[in-house]
């Protein structure tokens, strides 16, 4: 589901990992993921953005739903309380 959320939506994937379950929502009746700076780094002050979901990915609603814990893909590595980031990943290698 990352992966999609990733090339559909053009986020990067430091983006997509700190995602919680509560950033996926509907604003306007607009389903959207809103990517901020709260739980992590973002690029830059335009990085903050609300994204509007493609079709292509709107199980990622039903995903949110059935999640468990605050964050959307909580598997993720956890590395300097931030989730997924490159750090952790290469740290695990």
């Amino acid at each position: 589901m990352a992966v999609r959320l990733l090339a559909y939506h053009g986020a990067r994937s430091g983006e997509i990992c700190q995602l919680r379950i509560d950033d996926v929502t509907e604003l306007y009746g607009v389903p959207v993921l809103r990517i901020h700076d709260k739980f992590g780094s973002v690029k830059n002050l335009f990085s903050v953005r609300d994204v509007p979901i493609h079709p292509t990915c709107m199980g990622i609603a039903e995903y949110a739903k059935a999640a468990k814990g605050p964050w959307l893909f909580g598997s993720f590595p956890v590395w300097h309380n931030r989730l997924g980031s490159y750090s952790a990943m290469v740290r695990r290698s």
